[in-house]
Order: C-alpha cells, then structure tokens, then sequence
C-alpha cells in the first residue's frame, strides 16, 4: 500500500495509467499474490478492482490524491525471482 501511495504521489492530472511492478523474491509467490489481492482495496485511494489478466498480474482503478474524480488505472505486477538454492546454501 505505501508503494500505492507513493506511486499516486508522482502522478498528475495527466495521468491515466501507471503500473507498480514488484520483485517478489520468496520462494512461495502464491502467500504474496494472496496478499496483494486482499489488501489492495484498502488503500484509500482505491476505487475498483477492473481485472486480473495473469497470475500475478492485476488492474486496478485508484484515484489521485487531491481528486477524486479523477482515476487513474494501475497495473499491480508481481515478478517472481526465487532464490536460487544452490547458491543460498
């Protein structure tokens, strides 16, 4: 959510579309795809859920910070980089 927030920091009124991009590197990705959906509507910026287009890969509608009425669509993509467990040994 603070990703969220300061990425909506940045935008202005000319912007329509964004994306937050984050380097997941736990083994498990499904524990953070998990939290991702379900705290993503939290935010207070957040205005609707418009479709997941891959594992991992979400769209989103939010609003920017001093206007409500105008949306901005983000793109919430999660990037999978496991450890690698021959060299974590």
């Amino acid at each position: 959510l603070e990703t969220i927030s300061q990425l909506l920091g940045y935008l202005t009124w000319r912007d329509s579309k964004s994306a937050v991009i984050m380097f997941v590197r736990n083994k498990a990705i499904a524990p953070v795809v998990t939290t991702v959906a379900d705290s993503i509507s939290d935010h207070p910026n957040y205005v609707a859920h418009v479709s997941d287009s891959t594992d991992g890969w979400t769209n989103h509608i939010f609003h920017l910070n001093d206007d409500s009425d105008r949306e901005v669509k983000v793109a919430v993509q999660l990037v999978h980089l496991p450890p690698n467990s021959k060299s974590d040994s």
